[in-house]
């Protein structure tokens, strides 16, 4: 009898089991337990999946047989794509293709931009040389994007999602860009490239100044422009009374190589005082602040750099999209904003401040060299600043005779966002400072497609730097976090100590006896 009810039970178990793997199988769960839920997808990516009206599809040239340091990697993008084609309630068909197997299917890849990656993988004792692909190709209605590439699964949703987007759309949104150089190559070739992307970007100069209209163009960027002509003042004025937005990089001031500091001059330091944001004639130093190398002789070292301003997480408006969920952006030689406002019908908006450890230095007592960076720190006015400032429309014209088809007057969806310093993200410095690029491409994003990326990209900002405290805090830690661990020990000692003492003391009366 009791043989009978253990096969019963054995028997139920295994059904139970295996109903179990049934089910879990259909209708997968995951708990994901990130602070920032990294591993769902976001608001955005469920929207832009919504709204999709055919079937997008994800054709995925991955070798069947890769190196075993790459299972992750695969694992990793299997998942996401379950996820995406889960969100996609049906509108996204997942295919996977091995080039090596056919002819065929390897020169289909090739044209379409996927190449093969050379690996060294050790196999039966022998390095050898493999060829392995790792691409993804994203299709609808006839329109392809290709990520020749998939080197991580962190931006995995991030790329696979701007694929989506890219495809969906109709035509690719324009960027203007206005930047006037001593010669003709760009120093913003990295946020430039990586705009290019998902937008079409065009240089703007005074020979096709003309062409910049509100309709065509989502967002004007003025990457710290110097005087412009009469005819340059007109079409960037008419743009924003068109409906235009802009961003404006403005440098107050020219670093040298040799820290040497010059005045810069620019027109839109005017214009943007006429709309509302003045760029104030300083230079911010603060506590909270990056690493910076400088070189003396044949050593180079690296010193905490009061002139490099880290805004920190705290230091955001949370209740912008652009900056909400960011931790950390840091500001070159940058200057103080102003907020005045262009009229009480306007929105004023500042998105990142100094922390309150900071001062800003006239520009007649500016010293860039870090010895006197750290005097300035200690001598100042210490206060928050605006670095960061976003205006919203309505404007009024900044010249007097308004361009032909221009309003007096802006509409409100016109928009301005102001920072005083434009080397933040150039080349030399974005290699340094990746981070600061997500905020840029954040406000570009917001202006031209709404808050449709803006959720995915912020949410892997990975620079996390610790909180500032004050000297005294930082020491008091500095001393627990070497006194606490003999502490722990010491305290160990002494219970285990009255313990023994205390069975022995036990034993003694006890055998006394």
């Amino acid at each position: 009898m009791r043989r009978l009810q253990a096969t019963i039970s054995t028997a139920a178990l295994l059904i139970s089991l295996l109903a179990v793997n049934y089910l879990a199988a259909r209708n997968p769960a995951r708990w994901d337990l990130t602070s920032d839920k990294l591993y769902t997808l976001s608001k955005s990516t469920n929207e832009i999946l919504n709204k999709l009206d055919d079937t997008v599809t994800v054709r995925m040239y991955f070798t069947s047989s890769i190196p075993p340091s790459l299972e992750p990697l695969r694992r990793g993008i299997e998942d996401i794509l379950s996820e995406f084609k889960t969100a996609a309630h049906g509108k996204i068909k997942i295919e996977f293709i091995d080039p090596n197997t056919s002819a065929t299917e390897e020169q289909k890849a090739a044209l379409l931009g996927i190449p093969p990656v050379q690996l060294n993988v050790i196999e039966k004792d022998k390095q050898e040389v493999a060829k392995i692909y790792l691409g993804m190709a994203v299709m609808y209605k006839g329109r392809q994007q290709v990520i020749p590439v998939v080197r991580n699964v962190q931006n995995m949703e991030y790329d696979l999602t701007e694929a989506i987007l890219k495809v969906s759309s109709e035509n690719m949104p324009k960027v203007a860009w206005f930047e006037k150089t001593a010669d003709s190559k760009s120093s913003f070739q990295l946020v430039k490239a990586s705009l290019g992307r998902r937008y079409e970007v065009l240089d703007i100069t005074d020979k096709n100044i003309g062409e910049l209209d509100a309709k065509d163009f989502g967002v004007l960027v003025l990457a710290s422009p110097p005087d412009f002509s009469k005819n340059e003042i007109a079409a960037i004025d008419g743009y924003l009374m068109d409906g235009g937005k802009i961003i404006a990089m403005i440098d107050r001031f020219i670093i040298g190589t040799d820290m040497g500091l010059e005045p810069f001059k620019s027109s839109a330091v005017d214009m943007l005082s006429h709309y509302g944001i003045d760029v104030d004639n300083s230079m911010v130093v603060d506590h909270s602040n990056a690493m910076a190398a400088f070189t003396g002789g044949p050593v180079t070292y690296h010193l905490p750099y009061p002139y490099w301003v880290e805004v920190r997480a705290g230091q955001f408006d949370p209740e912008s999209p652009i900056v909400s969920d960011l931790q950390s952006v840091v500001l070159p030689w940058t200057s103080p904003l102003s907020i005045s406002g262009a009229g009480e019908e306007n929105e004023d908006q500042v998105l990142a401040y100094s922390s309150q450890l900071s001062t800003a230095v006239p520009a007649d007592e500016i010293k860039t060299d870090p010895k006197t960076a750290g005097e300035a720190l200690l001598d100042g006015k210490k206060e928050s600043m605006p670095l960061i400032a976003l205006a919203k429309g309505p404007f009024g014209s900044f010249i007097k005779k308004m361009s032909k088809g221009s309003s007096a007057e802006s509409p409100s969806v016109s928009a301005i966002l102001a920072v005083g310093t434009s080397r933040w993200i150039d080349d030399a410095f974005l290699e340094n400072f990746p981070q600061n690029a997500a905020i840029f491409e954040n406000a570009v994003d917001a202006f031209v497609m709404g808050e449709a990326l803006i959720g995915i990209r912020s949410r892997f900002d990975t620079s996390r730097p610790i909180a500032m405290m004050p000297e005294g805090a930082s020491a008091v830690f500095k001393f627990l976090n070497l006194a606490i661990g003999p502490a722990i020990m010491i305290a160990i000692g002494v219970v285990v100590w009255i313990f023994r003492k205390r069975k022995f003391s036990n034993l003694k009366r006890k055998y006394s006896k």
